[in-house]
């Protein structure tokens, strides 16, 4: 009954054509899986191993294989530093947020949400960006246009014609963080939000009712424009946007969704497909 799930807000040199094609990726694969807390402990009582012995178990319960191997290796080194064995481990931290993926521009975290069927959040950080060049600096040593000067602005050593050597990471101001954007599907409220959600800079949220629904909502595992809108207040969003609007709020309906959630955080949009927005750099 939904309208609208809008793509990824766009970001100047944030890969969000990558980031998109991964999320959907990310959730075509834990809504496939077959696994759960509960499966994971059964496997325990009967006796895990080593760390293959973990992974073959969650293969078998339709986790795919790489995210099995990865999930066992967490296990492991979880059940190493509390000095326990693997099934005397509480599953119930596994539900919390935890890191998917990560690479050199963004790292990918996700948590369980409250829906009838598996469904999942996600907080995308990207990585801190490099300070400005400080070109006064820069100025006292001569260094010439050119590719000296880009690989000292990448923060690379430089050797002058005189020999002398410059460590770029000397001629940098600070680092700049990176954006964060947290998309929230089908759920109802729940702690896990507020914890992708945490100083997001975009928070993208279902919004399937209206704040008077929220009876509604939580018989059918969905959130109000209102719910969505106090995560945003209480966890420090920079923008919220209502996305998963059911189709009973079409025009003045769906502006009214935005009108009410503005009124407990007002930098909240109504998104609508194919819709783009730009994401701010910080710093």
């Amino acid at each position: 009954c939904a309208r609208s799930t809008s793509t990824l807000p766009a970001a100047k040199s944030m890969h969000h054509a990558v980031i998109g094609g991964l999320l959907l990726h990310t959730v075509e694969m834990v809504r496939t899986a077959k696994w759960n807390e509960k499966n994971m402990a059964e496997g325990c009582q009967g006796g895990f191993l080593n760390a293959t012995d973990v992974a073959d178990y969650l293969v078998r319960k339709g986790m795919p294989f790489r995210t099995a191997h990865g999930v066992s290796a967490k296990l492991v080194r979880s059940a190493i530093e509390k000095n326990c064995k693997l099934e005397e481990l509480d599953f119930s931290e596994y539900k919390k947020a935890s890191q998917l993926f990560e690479n050199d521009i963004f790292a990918v975290y996700t948590a369980r949400l409250d829906h009838r069927v598996p469904s999942f959040g996600f907080r995308v950080v990207e990585k801190p960006r490099p300070g400005e060049l400080l070109m006064d600096k820069v100025a006292e040593y001569n260094v010439p246009n050119g590719p000296l000067l880009g690989q000292l602005k990448a923060g690379k050593t430089i050797t002058l014609s005189d020999g002398q050597k410059l460590d770029g990471r000397d001629f940098l101001g600070e680092e700049r963080p990176g954006r964060i954007v947290t998309i929230i599907y089908d759920t109802r409220p729940t702690k896990n939000i507020g914890e992708l959600a945490d100083n997001a800079d975009v928070l993208v949220h279902e919004s399937t009712f209206d704040g008077g629904e929220e009876k509604m909502a939580h018989r059918y595992f969905h959130s109000t424009c209102l719910d969505a809108a106090r995560v945003a207040r209480d966890h420090n969003v920079g923008e919220l946007y209502l996305t998963h609007i059911s189709a009973r709020y079409t025009g003045r309906a769906g502006r009214q969704l935005e009108h009410d959630a503005r009124k407990i955080f007002k930098h909240t949009h109504l998104a609508n497909d194919l819709d783009n927005f730009e994401i701010t750099l910080r710093g």
